[in-house]
């Protein structure tokens, strides 16, 4: 294998290129002790051994250093290995590693996001806030069976309450608009409704 090209990147770092295809990213340091230069002919051994001894030990200390403050879906951890241009085998590795060790586990990490948010969002608004985090529908469902959950108008009365609203000084417009507000943040028709005018419905 050829290098073919070093580019330059932030933070002392270069993009390495081995026969032209993008290989992995290396700092300064790194690149004058493995004896990588553009032209040099890297062996099948040294490649293992920068994939070993270099980017799998970083790999690793980037996942518990992402890990360290909060909990994170696997969908999140492989964006952000991606985004730091981890080769995908490495990825792969170090996700079965974060499994292994139960650093990684979508259905807690499902369970812990529905139970410290459940008092303040909707069952809707969790579901989509997990999706978007890349956890599985399983997992989810298998939370919200775990997590019981208050019920809607329960959490829009704290809602009411915490902004501040009295629906008595509402007039009908306001509360079209409160209702859409409501809406968006996941809460049924139905519930909304019937805290806001009885059982008379908004369209």
């Amino acid at each position: 294998m050829i290098v073919t090209e070093l580019e330059e990147m932030p933070g002392g770092k270069r993009k390495v290129y081995l026969d032209g295809q993008f290989a992995f990213v290396l700092y300064r340091g790194e690149l004058s002790r493995c004896q990588v230069e553009v032209g040099a002919d890297i062996s099948e051994e040294q490649y293992r051994c920068i994939v070993e001894e270099i980017l799998w030990l970083r790999i690793r200390k980037r996942c518990l250093f992402l890990l360290k403050d909060m909990d994170r879906s696997e969908a999140q951890i492989r964006r952000k290995l991606n985004g730091d241009l981890y080769p995908q085998e490495l990825i792969e590795r170090a996700v079965q590693w974060l499994k292994e060790h139960r650093y990684l586990d979508d259905y807690r990490f499902a369970e812990s996001y529905v139970r410290c948010r459940k008092e303040k969002k909707s069952k809707s608004q969790l579901k989509i806030e997990l999706m978007k985090k890349g956890v599985s529908a399983q997992a989810i469902e298998a939370a919200f069976e775990e997590e019981e959950l208050p019920d809607e108008e329960s959490l829009i009365r704290a809602f009411l309450r915490k902004k501040g609203v009295s629906l008595a000084e509402l007039d009908y417009k306001e509360k079209q608009k409160l209702y859409g507000s409501l809406r968006r943040k996941g809460f049924s028709g139905s519930s909304v409704s019937r805290i806001l005018c009885g059982v008379e419905e908004f369209d």
